[in-house]
């Protein structure tokens, strides 16, 4: 059966992966949301803040 150090060296494999996912996927969501950021609309200085508000993002 599994030993003490079998058990170790499978917890540690296991956060390993777990901390490889994690940073997959927070790369993935940077990548999303600076995606998200360039292709947002420019909003002039001059505007006024209801004018701002229609510029709002759509999934």
């Amino acid at each position: 059966m599994g030993s003490e150090e079998d058990d170790e060296t499978f917890m540690r494999r296991n956060q390993l992966l777990q901390e490889a996912i994690t940073k997959q996927v927070m790369d993935a969501m940077v990548k999303l949301l600076d995606e998200r950021y360039d292709q947002r609309p420019l909003v002039r200085q001059d505007q006024t803040s209801d004018q701002r508000h229609e510029h709002t993002w759509s999934t």
